[in-house]
């Protein structure tokens, strides 16, 4: 289920991020994404933070070309910019505010450093 405006582009203001949260409310079983259509990544990009699973943008091979969704088709490498940043968003979502594994040998270590200068 993507969120979408039929606006080419669409701009920053209208995209409406917060719909993602809505639709994840209302459809708590569906996949949710966004159908952007805006100038830069940065929207898709706030979608994987807000835990979107799809992305769609348009593509295409030249900006030269002709067509009314052209100025807001990405490149081949905005694609690799989205594919890179989607991943890095992705994995630091986590699941919670608690301490990893990785971090609890120096969180034991501030402690016991703390009990020690007492």
């Amino acid at each position: 289920l993507l969120h979408c405006t039929n606006l080419y582009p669409t701009a920053d203001k209208l995209i409406r991020l917060d719909a993602i949260r809505e639709l994840e409310m209302n459809f708590p079983d569906a996949v949710i994404g966004l159908s952007d259509h805006s100038l830069t990544n940065y929207p898709c990009l706030g979608a994987v933070a807000l835990g979107a699973s799809i992305l769609e943008r348009h593509f295409t091979d030249s900006k030269n070309r002709f067509g009314p969704d052209i100025i807001c088709s990405m490149t081949p490498v905005e694609l690799v910019e989205l594919i890179h940043g989607s991943k890095i968003i992705h994995n630091t979502l986590g699941s919670g505010k608690y301490a990893t594994s990785e971090e609890e040998i120096t969180i034991a270590f501030a402690f016991s450093s703390d009990k020690k200068a007492s």
